[in-house]
């Protein structure tokens, strides 16, 4: 449906296996069901009620005094939309969330969200890459924040590599999904520059209090017995007791069970990686990873990606895809297998590499799924092919970032595309966002629809630089199983940030409607809210 994204996410491509016995697969799931498989059934669901929660963070901005230490913002569900209820601000000033804000943490400069303990409320994982680790600068980690009845808990678990390393910017690139047929539910995948790690918490039943904002997430036992983590701020970070007491407890009530690893093999493409996407490619029952980012050999900067499907005790490398390096996953052409669509937004060579020209204005292909997995050849899309409207122009940056869900609820999927570089007019870098039709025989330009600041019944002005689009999220679904749509502008109103909010109609997303919001006040300065928004 959507994808799990980093900004500035700098990681290399090896990769980790949890162990395990294997396991009778589980059914899809669904928000609140423990093990997301399908892309449509990514969990984003943090009090179990049935209604997806959005998190938009604002990576750059100051708080405390701290520019670039970073915080989100959480809008729960309701029937009148996400926030229109309840929203609040977490970042590491808040009670008991891992660490202190610091310079350049950037704190939600990655975002992913599933059932990491199977208690049936997703958590909501933040990758703070710019976090200072025993004397190495931006070693990088990862706060879990634990869901329950109440909403999210900010008495997070916090995540380091295993060896912190000086500029490793380990959380830069998240992603949790049923990658195992060992584990009921969600695997936790986390990308640095060295490699990628699938970390596994054990399963524990609902807390009997249900958990809460500032209070225990409950249930979680201690899973080993090696020494325990140091928080960001150097204290020693105990678990909680069994029973979910916290008897011993300070910033880390829980940690994995299991941390593995598996490198890519010899002779698999040397990329960076910028975005992890998770989706059941080959209908097995299992969540399968994307790993897509650029490549750093003589083909430097062109968009790769790595195919991991899942298996019985995690996933495996498989191959290498042209295409990247941001990735979304979805049912297309509605026939059960997920399929893959990537960005270029850069556009170098990537299509050259299947026989075509790579376009200036930036290129997005599709690659259906299948028993083998995605496709060996992509569908290329541009704003020249048939039905696209615009002209690719440089530095466009059409696909600067993707989303994928069924937008009209016809049982086939869409795809949302920005252009951050747009121009609208006159107007450079103004931004703009199409979103492309799904049907039996795939994505399709007819009744394809496109939108800027300066569309009718959309709010705001088209501005220079604004780079309206360089983030898109579909969100639902409604009662009628229809997506809106989250198109984010992060340099509005000179790097404050803001997000707008198109609703779904029968015909699909949108403008009549249309709303915006930002991160409130004190926004923290120029804290490029909606830069990053969970998938």
């Amino acid at each position: 449906m959507r994808h799990n994204r980093s900004a500035a996410a700098l990681a290399a491509a090896a990769f980790l296996l949890a162990s395990g016995a294997c396991l009778t697969l589980a059914a899809p799931a669904h928000a609140g069901t423990p093990g997301g498989t399908y892309a449509n059934d990514r969990n984003s669901d943090f009090d179990g009620d049935g209604r997806e929660d959005v998190v938009t963070a604002a990576p750059t901005a100051t708080v405390a005094g701290a520019r670039g230490a970073g915080h989100v913002s959480v809008r729960y569900g309701s029937d009148r939309g996400p926030g229109a209820e309840r929203a609040v601000r977490i970042s590491q000033a808040t009670a008991e969330v891992p660490g202190a804000p610091e310079a350049d943490d950037g704190f939600g400069t990655a975002l992913a969200t599933g059932d990491l303990n199977s208690d049936g409320y997703d958590e909501l994982i933040v990758g703070v890459p710019g976090e200072d680790l025993a004397g190495h600068r931006s070693a990088g980690g990862v706060t879990v924040l634990w869901g329950g009845k109440k909403g999210l808990s900010t008495s997070g678990s916090w995540l380091r590599a295993r060896h912190p390393a000086e500029n490793a910017h380990f959380g830069a690139a998240l992603a949790a999904a049923r990658f195992s047929a060992a584990h009921p539910g969600d695997l936790l995948a986390v990308a640095d520059r060295h490699g990628l790690e699938l970390a596994e918490w054990a399963p524990v039943p609902p807390p009997v209090d249900g958990g809460g904002p500032g209070g225990p997430p409950g249930g979680i036992a201690p899973l080993d017995t090696t020494p325990h983590d140091t928080t960001p701020d150097g204290t020693t970070a105990h678990d909680t007791t069994p029973d979910g007491t916290g008897a011993a407890r300070s910033h880390t009530p829980a940690r994995p069970l299991a941390r593995t690893a598996l490198p890519r093999p010899a002779g698999a493409r040397a990329t960076v990686v910028r975005t992890l996407t998770t989706g059941d490619y080959n209908s097995d029952g299992l969540a399968d990873l994307i790993a897509s980012g650029t490549s750093t050999g003589a083909d430097g900067g062109a968009g790769w990606s790595a195919y991991f499907p899942g298996g019985a005790r995690g996933p495996a490398y498989a191959r290498d895809l042209v295409g990247g390096p941001v990735a979304a996953s979805g049912d297309i052409d509605g026939d059960g297998y997920d399929d893959l669509v990537t960005g270029e937004p850069a556009a170098s060579d990537a299509a050259s590499d299947s026989g075509g020209a790579a376009p200036a204005g930036g290129l997005v292909g599709v690659r259906y799924g299948g028993p083998s997995g995605p496709a060996a050849e992509p569908q290329w899309w541009t704003q020249d092919s048939p039905g696209v409207a615009g002209t690719p122009e440089h530095g466009d940056g059409f696909g600067s970032d993707l989303s994928v869900a069924d937008a009209d609820g016809d049982g086939y999927a869409e795809v949302a595309i920005g252009a951050a570089g747009e121009d609208v007019g006159r107007v450079a870098d103004a931004g703009a966002v199409w979103v492309l039709k799904g049907s039996p025989t795939g994505l399709t330009g007819r009744g394809s629809t496109h939108w800027n600041q300066g569309s009718p019944q959309v709010p705001g002005a088209v501005e220079r630089g604004d780079s309206w689009g360089a983030q898109v999220r579909f969100t639902g679904p409604d009662a009628q199983g229809r997506y809106a749509l989250l198109a984010a502008a992060h340099r509005e109103d000179d790097g404050t940030g803001s997000v707008w909010l198109l609703p779904a109609g029968r015909d699909g997303v949108g403008a009549a409607g249309s709303s915006t919001f930002g991160a409130g006040r004190p926004h923290g300065g120029a804290g490029h809210f909606g830069a990053v928004i969970d998938e």
